[in-house]
């Protein structure tokens, strides 16, 4: 395969919708219930919203576990068909006991497409070296869908109510789903096998799932104490902070991606050169913040260190997160891809509920030390791809040898 297939149009398109159901049924579910209809407490609609999270990440497992039939087309539509029950549920929801049954309706959904649809999408690019550069498109297409739920979603409940913004989520689901049926490998090839596992398979794909979840646990512990760091600042720096945030990473994400969506359309780059940049970046992200002093330094300091943060953090992100499912994905079996899938996203959200210390007093060394992991996995990620090199080197001139007259 030379070509992105068109058959990824459909597919792409539907990813999106799909993310921006969710995304934007999430952002409204606790105003919701907290809201006059259901007129719960705020402690009732986060555990609520709890509940429904809890569900999603036990459903990884259970959509992993049913990957074991090979249908993960079947298995993605059964899991959009679940989120839009769901949704369509919450549609018509006046107790908390509906929501939460609709909540973890989607829940259950969700998990059960996560696992699917990217061995779906191996399927359509028949696991070729194209793979790489469809992962960086479905990371795209995430975050884009992630972006439109907040104002498509948003703007319609406040302009026609929380029960019609669920019902606009369940329309988005149906239209990913019918997207997804009329989404099918092209018929004049055959679906390639996947590449064969060498013996550092499981080790690549372990040290990877931790490195990944120790970078999403020190990421939300540094954005969960910024706002008690900078407690001196004035408010102007605070709100700028929010702002800043957000769009960096996805401005930064969606140019990355694109970059590299179009590299990898040409050249095929070792996945354990990808892990190895994107630890180095991730330590030297956390690095960049844990030397500042935040109470003493000027805002001109703090927004300088703050921005190069969220841009080294957000590179981190793109070269660590997409092809760890690539990677995934080219090497297994759609009868065992989901699984491995469920493993990475059940731990990378366990690991994510642990904070590394509480208190601010760790701060710098808590971000030291993590720091110190990420270089060591960088370290082990490069060595392989060196490892890997010299053994190619050595075995094209061990057939030129041969061929030497």
């Amino acid at each position: 395969m030379t070509n992105h297939p068109i058959s990824t149009i459909p597919y792409f398109a539907a990813i999106t919708i799909e993310r921006a159901g969710y995304y934007g049924l999430r952002a409204i579910l606790v105003l919701f219930l907290i809201g006059e209809t259901i007129n719960c407490t705020n402690a009732e609609a986060f555990a609520i919203y709890g509940f429904g999270i809890s569900v999603l990440a036990i459903s990884n497992l259970i959509g992993g576990a049913l990957g074991f039939i090979g249908k993960p087309k079947l298995l993605s539509l059964v899991g959009i068909g679940l989120q839009a029950m769901g949704a369509f549920l919450l549609a018509v929801s006046q107790t908390a006991d509906m929501v939460m049954i609709g909540f973890a309706t989607i829940g259950l959904g969700a998990g059960i497409a996560r696992t699917s649809l990217l061995p779906f999408l191996g399927q359509l690019y028949q696991r070729s070296k194209l793979l790489d550069s469809g992962m960086m498109i479905n990371y795209i297409m995430v975050n884009i869908g992630a972006f439109m739920s907040s104002i498509v979603v948003g703007l319609f409940a406040v302009k026609q109510g929380y029960n019609a913004a669920f019902l606009l989520c369940g329309v988005f689901y149906v239209a990913a789903a019918v997207l997804i049926f009329f989404a099918k490998p092209t018929e004049s090839e055959s679906i390639e096998t996947p590449e064969k596992s060498n013996k550092i398979f499981p080790l690549m794909v372990s040290l990877a799932v931790v490195g990944s979840a120790l970078f999403w646990m020190a990421y939300e512990f540094v954005f969960g104490n910024l706002y008690y760091l900078m407690d001196g600042q004035d408010s102007g720096v605070m709100g700028w902070l929010y702002e800043i945030s957000t769009n960096i990473n996805l401005l930064v994400i969606l140019v990355f991606c694109i970059a590299l969506a179009i590299y990898f359309t040409f050249k095929k780059v070792s996945t354990a050169l990808q892990f190895g940049v994107g630890f180095i970046l991730a330590a030297l992200a956390y690095l960049s913040i844990a030397g500042i002093d935040f109470p003493s330094s000027d805002a001109a300091t703090i927004k300088t260190t703050l921005v190069a943060f969220f841009i080294l953090a957000s590179l981190a992100e793109v070269l660590v997160g997409p092809p760890i499912a690539s990677y995934i994905v080219r090497k297994l079996d759609v009868r065992y891809s989901p699984i491995v899938l469920a493993g990475f996203y059940f731990v990378t959200a366990m690991i994510q509920k642990y904070q590394i210390t509480d208190g601010l007093s760790d701060f710098t060394w808590n971000l030291i030390i993590v720091s110190g992991v990420m270089i060591a996995l960088a370290g082990v990620f490069i060595g392989f791809y060196l490892n890997r090199k010299k053994f190619q080197e050595q075995k094209t001139e061990q057939l030129d040898s041969e061929f030497d007259f």
